[in-house]
């Protein structure tokens, strides 16, 4: 299973989805999330990002409060990871301390 969670300055993605593997659509979906939500900080907002991302392991972090632009794109990242928990319930988790 993936779990996910949002903190105040950070989030963490660990292990894996265990759909279907070799064919992990489940998987694909989050780490296209991910990837993308970490691309769109470092392009589009003025916030420090330091990130790892490691196969069944991601950490991203900002060490400021977010700004309104990051904090836009935790909304959105939020909102999908919560969609993929809802289809699939036994694949993805998704917990917020925010």
């Amino acid at each position: 299973m993936i779990h996910v969670t949002i903190f105040p300055t950070s989030l963490s993605v660990r292990g894996h989805a265990g759909y279907n593997p070799g064919n992990d659509i489940v998987c694909a979906a989050v780490s296209a999330l991910v990837q993308t939500f970490e691309a769109s900080a470092r392009e589009f907002t003025t916030d420090e990002i330091i990130s790892s991302l490691e196969d069944g392991d991601a950490v991203i972090s900002w060490p400021r409060a977010p700004t309104k632009e990051l904090s836009l794109l935790i909304d959105s990242l939020y909102l999908g990871l919560c969609m993929m928990a809802e289809s699939y319930p036994n694949n993805v988790s998704v917990s917020s301390t925010r």
